[in-house]
């Protein structure tokens, strides 16, 4: 029966490293006997963890599971085809082919070993697994629209930081927010912090003013003052220039 995509990315893999990899087998572990779904927080309720007997596997899938899991309900179970990969992550494609799903990293469509998606018309989608920097993908073509997306965002983002220093050139570290906000007018914004400055400022993109915490308002006069002096010195090294 297939199963979803339990937690692979082990953050306990330093405390089994402590072990030697001989040692280490791995385990199936779920918060109950057939919980093997991700919650509304996205935190595991199943997990492939590699340990030296049954608590250890529990004590490193309670660290990966939500808090109010008690480790009495977590169950483990022996999954010995994933032993040669200790200490771990379990190759996604070597999950699959042993019937686990995983979800898609971009589209987030179920992959499993059957190899077909259908949708909500039955429209079926065949699938071409691939791996790329740890993560998997339904097919290439949906890998190479994540990169595409991922690039557009990057190069979103640049241009919103290029904007915002034309505005306040001594703005520091900036973080753009490159989708556009309803209560901003449908526009992006970027949030920085200037010299002095205990909360972040919000300029709107279009906008030549920002938005200040009160907590802020004489650090911002100070920033003021010091773009205004750039300004007049270097207005005044264009006039002079021949």
């Amino acid at each position: 029966m297939a199963r979803n995509g339990a937690s692979n990315t082990q953050p306990a893999v330093e405390e089994a490293n402590s072990t030697t990899a001989q040692t280490l087998v791995c385990y199936h572990c779920a918060d109950g006997e057939d919980s093997y779904w991700w919650n509304d927080d996205d935190v595991p309720h199943s997990a492939l963890v590699f340990a030296h007997s049954d608590q250890h596997a529990k004590a490193l899938a309670k660290k990966q599971f939500d808090s109010r899991v008690p480790i009495e309900s977590i169950v483990v179970k022996r999954s010995p085809d994933f032993d040669a990969f200790a200490p771990g992550p379990v190759p996604p494609l070597e999950m699959i082919k042993h019937g686990w799903w995983l979800a898609c990293y971009e589209c987030e469509k179920r992959v499993s070993e059957d190899g077909t998606w259908y949708d909500e018309n039955d429209e079926e989608y065949p699938f071409d697994p691939c791996v790329t920097n740890g993560n998997l993908y339904c097919t290439p073509t949906c890998r190479d629209r994540h990169f595409i997306r991922l690039a557009k965002r990057d190069k979103r983002k640049a241009e919103l930081i290029v904007k915002l220093y034309e505005v306040f050139p001594f703005a520091i570290s900036p973080n753009p927010c490159e989708y556009p906000q309803p209560h901003y007018g449908n526009r992006c914004f970027v949030e920085f912090k200037v010299p002095g400055s205990k909360g972040r400022c919000i300029w709107i993109e279009g906008e030549n003013v920002a938005h200040v915490p009160a907590c802020d308002k004489e650090a911002w006069s100070d920033f003021q003052r010091l773009t205004k002096e750039w300004r007049e010195a270097t207005a005044a090294e264009k006039k002079e220039a021949p």
